[in-house]
């Protein structure tokens, strides 16, 4: 699906809304067994009830621990010496993770799903109260009709997830032992500037020790970071990335939140007509271009965004909320802001002191 103008993307998107499990591309595979695909929609459907009830355990217990495990310990020689409980289950905690970001105001969705070379893949994303948006790309094999998540693709770490449980673990050996040793002891340094916010120093390093860290997924996390943060081309340098072989999905996720964050409407129009490519279309792109057009103070526009998003969502997120509210606040209309307002008692339970609170902090000149 590509935006051609606001309006047509609007009938798009609501057409796109009314259908269950999708496919991503119209020259993907088309799945070959009607039982596998009906056990797909069937899957798609437990784990957002499990989502909605807030039971993680259907969605832990779908993750093929024994297979993950096997495939992080071909990532180095020092990963089982350095895979702690806490590396694992910290990764691996999908419907922890899920659940959470649903409790705290965010959203997830799972209803993306395409067969290439055989295995079925499910596209979940996330959307946090802090306003990050993720993509994690699920391969599914079959256990006895069972759908079980064998690994997956993180758009924010360009790296399948087995190779970042590898990784993490390999530098966890090589920092526990009695004398630290590299990489180690570089991506310590790089935690020690990230935590100072010395991102200039951070790219420095990461240009200097390319050779040494770039097969770690952190790698890939740190530099976006770095370069966000301290570089006057972003977009060009992402660009150089990928043609040094970073994933295109990672990129282009990467270069949408630079538009978002900036206030670069056009640049985040061209990223999201790309990334749904990968993603399928998702009402969450209508957020995120909403979130953007604000940014650029275009706020009558950016309401607009925020209405047609909502239509999107089973749940009225925070991020929503809050960005209509800034909007009215912006356009000085007091009316609806307060209507917005009062509204978070219902949507959130909030009480009058915790609305004022946030009135006072935030949009004093309503106060």
């Amino acid at each position: 699906m590509r935006i051609q103008s606001t309006y047509i993307y609007i009938v798009l998107l609501s057409l796109a809304l009314l259908t269950g499990c999708r496919q991503k591309k119209q020259d993907e595979k088309p799945a070959e067994s009607v039982n596998e695909e009906q056990l797909m929609r069937d899957f798609i459907q437990q784990m957002e009830n499990a989502v909605a009830q807030g039971l993680p355990d259907y969605i832990n217990d779908a993750i093929d621990t024994n297979v993950l495990k096997a495939k992080a310990a071909e990532v180095s020689d020092a990963v089982e010496m350095g895979m702690g409980p806490k590396i694992f289950e910290g990764n691996c905690s999908y419907g922890d993770m899920f659940v959470e970001i649903v409790k705290n105001g965010g959203d997830v969705r799972f209803d993306t799903c395409y067969v290439q070379e055989g295995i079925h893949h499910l596209v979940a994303r996330t959307y946090d109260a802090y306003g990050n948006l993720q993509f994690h790309d699920f391969q599914i094999l079959f256990k006895k009709n069972k759908p079980m998540i064998t690994d997956a693709f993180l758009y924010d770490f360009s790296s399948m997830l087995s190779q970042k449980i590898g990784h993490e673990a390999s530098l966890n050996a090589f920092l526990n032992l009695p004398e630290p040793k590299e990489p180690a002891i570089t991506m310590k340094s790089l935690m020690d500037a990230f935590d100072e916010g010395n991102y200039k120093q951070m790219l420095s390093l990461l240009r200097e020790k390319k050779e040494l860290l770039s097969s770690y997924p952190v790698y890939n996390k740190f530099f976006t970071i770095a370069l966000f943060e301290s570089s006057e081309d972003f977009v060009g340098e992402m660009e150089k990335f990928q043609a040094e072989g970073a994933d295109p999905r990672f990129v282009l996720l990467q270069e949408l939140n630079y538009y978002t964050a900036k206030g670069i409407p056009q640049g985040a129009f061209q990223a999201i007509n790309q990334l749904i490519d990968y993603t399928g279309d998702d009402p969450v792109y209508w957020l995120m271009y909403a979130r953007t057009l604000a940014e650029a103070g275009q706020y009558q526009d950016a309401l607009d965004a925020y209405n047609t998003a909502k239509q999107g969502f089973q749940n009225y997120i925070w991020d929503i909320w809050t960005g209509e509210l800034s909007c009215y606040y912006h356009l000085n209309e007091k009316e609806r802001f307060n209507s917005c307002l009062n509204a978070g008692k219902e949507l959130y339970g909030m009480q009058d002191s915790e609305l004022k609170s946030l009135v006072q902090n935030h949009y004093p000149k309503f106060k």
